[in-house]
């Protein structure tokens, strides 16, 4: 490619990389600052992940890319709030890679088979969390069995021990087809639970 190919696609998005910028700085004083020259479509002032300060330094996208190329013309080394603000052509946003696949191409095969490992581990972790969802205990089946029938919950058993755990089967398996039959009525695919 060209030498300057890369600088005209940093121009055409529109977007600036904008340092040297006082930590007290706010998105709205820095949005007015940059909209002298022409509409602001997104900015953010980076701030470091644990404290929320800002790093001094952010990006201006704006809304037609020739207004970027403008500012960065008028607006660099400009005095902001005491400091000489820094604009130059930022590069365009980079799209959102699946960490586990990023891990997986800078340290080799063996970290790939550990992204693979760990990818399994949270699918196999959401599905126990599924399955909890549909799980009813035999105790609190028989609750809502009694409750349902206005009987008492000793007296759905009876004293029959050989019909006991025929009948805490049944009462479960009333209920989850109950909590089935209201899962599909609300819109909600039940086969993605099972």
């Amino acid at each position: 490619g060209r030498p300057g190919e890369e600088e005209d696609e940093e121009d055409a998005s529109g977007r600036l990389y904008v340092t040297n910028l006082a930590y007290g700085t706010t998105e709205e004083e820095l949005r007015a600052h940059f909209e002298t020259v022409g509409e602001v479509g997104s900015l953010q002032i980076c701030k470091d992940e644990d404290s929320l300060k800002s790093r001094g330094f952010g990006y201006v996208t704006y809304v037609f890319p020739e207004c970027a190329v403008r500012a960065q013309a008028e607006l660099h080394l400009a005095s902001f709030q005491g400091r000489m603000l820094r604009v130059a052509a930022a590069k365009p946003k980079p799209a959102p890679v699946d960490p586990e696949v990023l891990g997986a191409r800078l340290k080799g095969k063996s970290s790939y088979k550990k992204a693979l490992e760990a990818k399994k581990k949270r699918v196999d972790a959401h599905l126990t969390h599924t399955w909890n969802l549909l799980y009813v205990s035999a105790n609190a089946a028989a609750d809502v069995a009694a409750a349902q029938l206005g009987v008492e919950k000793g007296a759905l058993f009876g004293k029959d021990a050989e019909n006991m755990a025929l009948t805490a089967a049944l009462t479960e398996t009333s209920v989850i087809q109950q909590t089935k039959k209201w899962l599909q009525k609300e819109g909600i695919r039940v086969e993605a639970f099972e």
